[in-house]
């Protein structure tokens, strides 16, 4: 590139525009232009791997009869079965503390999850149980969790496990403050805090603080307010699930 200016020269080197998309890409600063660069890269299975981002040599890797591929495609609930066939005084206290761990995991409701589902794709309720289970097995004490609506996407039938595993982190000597409207909250709750009278900006006072025992809000003695139920004529639009994925949906027990 030559410059207008008689006798001066300027010489650069361009990195190419695939390089720098990358490396735009994976600035760790949140850039406006983020979802514009990720426009012109598209996600595929490796044709290779498919999918499993695994080499070679790990695909040949074998767990006693399973292949190590098939071991990250399984879910946590039957992940326990598979790590009873490993044995040996190396393995011991390895698989001691995943048996604990993904224990924790089934009580929650994770157990539909396989092994090699990327974080990304997760909820954010089951992101913050994924930590929690993590948390349970950790040997600190005099910590403060501040947990935010922990049951989000969860069954109410699964509700009731997952507070009573919450509530073992106040018992290793832990303080919790659970950010939640439920009644599964309230039954493990030592102190309860009301804020309101509204959400948003109506919101944000305290309305009520005091005992579980003692709470008289819409969650305790009071009833609570029911809404009526509309009417629904045949002329209603409806619409119809067709082979739900098993990540988004799964059946009532």
């Amino acid at each position: 590139m030559t410059n207008r200016t008689p006798g001066f020269v300027q010489r650069f080197s361009h990195e190419g525009v695939i390089a720098r998309l990358q490396k735009r890409i994976a600035d760790s600063r949140e850039l406006t232009s983020r979802a514009y660069d990720a426009s012109f890269f598209d996600r595929r299975p490796c044709s290779d791997c498919r999918g499993r981002r695994l080499s070679a040599r790990a695909r040949e890797v074998r767990i006693g009869d399973v292949r190590f591929a098939d071991v990250l495609g399984a879910d946590l609930e039957a992940l326990p079965d598979i790590l009873s066939t490993i044995d040996g005084p190396v393995a011991a206290p390895i698989l001691q503390r995943l048996k604990r761990l993904l224990s924790r995991l089934n009580e929650m409701g994770l157990g539909y999850l396989t092994v090699d589902r990327p974080v990304t794709t997760l909820s954010g309720g089951e992101y913050q149980r994924l930590k929690i289970a993590d948390h349970l097995d950790s040997p600190l004490s005099g910590l403060i969790y501040v947990v935010d609506e922990p049951s989000s996407g969860l069954h109410a039938a699964e509700a009731p496990t997952l507070y009573r595993t919450l509530r073992g982190i106040v018992g290793n000597g832990n303080t919790m403050v659970l950010v939640d409207h439920s009644e599964h909250a309230m039954a493990i709750a030592d102190h309860v805090v009301e804020l309101g009278p509204g959400g948003g900006a109506s919101g944000g006072r305290v309305c009520w603080t005091g005992s579980r025992s003692s709470y008289t809000g819409v969650y305790g003695a009071t009833s609570r307010p029911q809404r009526p139920l509309r009417p629904v004529g045949d002329d209603h639009p409806t619409f119809e699930v067709i082979a739900p994925h098993r990540d988004a949906a799964r059946p009532c027990p």
